[in-house]
């Protein structure tokens, strides 16, 4: 029998299951659609830079002025 972990919400009194994956139903019909990703690349350790540096990819910061955050 295999073992099942919930997360449970006490507020709102749910249960919700953590472990398993359940199929999805809106699959497009058309298989030229679906995403299939089985093409994937393993790449070791030393074919990886040590750092990268993303900030040129990021979105300028923006003023956030009085709402609270940090």
């Amino acid at each position: 029998m295999p073992f099942k972990s919930y997360l449970i919400n006490k507020i709102l009194d749910r249960k919700f299951r953590v472990n398993g994956i359940v199929p999805s139903t809106r699959l497009p019909h058309k298989h030229h659609l679906r995403q299939s990703f089985d093409q994937h690349r393993i790449y070791s350790d030393d074919q990886l830079p040590p750092k990268v540096d993303l900030r040129p990819e990021m979105p300028p910061v923006e003023d956030q002025s009085q709402i609270g955050s940090w």
